[in-house]
């Protein structure tokens, strides 16, 4: 089954195992080699290969501060295995191998598997976008699970759902008032206008690592610079989430840092 799955479809995005790869003493088989013959690109979702890691919830929140990297996979694995979810979700900004977070929650309410007449339990709009500023917005990749009904295709409320998440994604994360990128512990964005902001993105260039390790988000008022948010991690991707405050700029001040901070993206929303 594997063989067909892994061989027959092109390249998957990821391999997901549901509680870590079987034991080959247990179960009589091994499905590492052909996991690396057929699927060599795919993300790992547990098991001795793992590239990225369960988050300890099916909730699709993270904790914060959440660092995409740990001891080792051995070590992850072990925190699941004694219940040490919080270490688990939080990571260790300390740890030498890069293995992400990743926020998988089903769309409909507690509910994996597709069973009629629950369309009542599919997530509100408002509450999927909590779980994505949640997950995305607290370092980590998110999953919303897919329920296809015995016709092997998912049902057209849950799409019409998916299609609504999205639309309001674009509409709250699609434009920002402004953006800039840069190196340096201290990344100063300029705004055209004065505006009202009451949200941010902060990205790393992950390719340099995660560097941060405590910041202060500020905007210039009328009074002067003022905290909007503090933090800790920021990895691929940060939200803030801050009272809406009228601005003319926005300033990323990094106050802690294991090397020089390299800042991917700042952006700044209207609120």
């Amino acid at each position: 089954m594997c063989r067909e799955l892994w061989g027959n479809y092109g390249p998957l995005g990821e391999i997901w195992f549901d509680g870590a790869v079987p034991d080959p003493g247990l179960v009589g088989y091994n499905v590492l080699p052909y996991l690396r013959l057929l699927q060599p690109e795919a993300m790992i979702f547990q098991g001795p290969t793992a590239t990225i890691r369960w988050i300890g919830n099916e909730k699709g929140v993270a904790n914060y501060p959440c660092w995409a990297t740990v001891p080792s996979i051995q070590e992850a694995a072990s925190w699941e295995n004694r219940g040490m979810l919080d270490r688990l979700c939080t990571g260790d900004p300390d740890g030498k191998t890069w293995l992400p977070g990743e926020c998988d929650t089903p769309i409909r309410n507690h509910e994996w598997m597709w069973k009629p007449g629950q369309e009542h339990l599919l997530k509100s709009v408002d509450e999927l976008m909590q779980v994505y500023e949640h997950s995305v917005g607290r370092n980590c990749n998110l999953l919303i699970n897919a329920n296809p009904d015995p016709d092997g295709l998912v049902p057209e409320a849950d799409l019409q759902r998916y299609r609504e998440f999205g639309e309001a994604l674009k509409r709250r994360y699609g434009a920002p008032v402004a953006e800039i990128s840069g190196r340096g512990g201290v990344i100063e964005l300029p705004l055209a206008r004065s505006a009202v902001v009451d949200r941010a993105i902060l990205m790393e260039e992950i390719t340099q690592g995660e560097r941060v390790r405590q910041y202060v988000l500020e905007g210039k008022t009328d009074a002067g610079w003022a905290p909007l948010a503090r933090g800790q991690s920021i990895g691929h991707k940060r939200i803030e989430r801050f009272p809406a405050t009228k601005v003319s700029a926005v300033r990323l001040r990094v106050e802690k840092a294991i090397a020089e901070p390299w800042v991917r993206r700042l952006a700044a929303f209207e609120g």
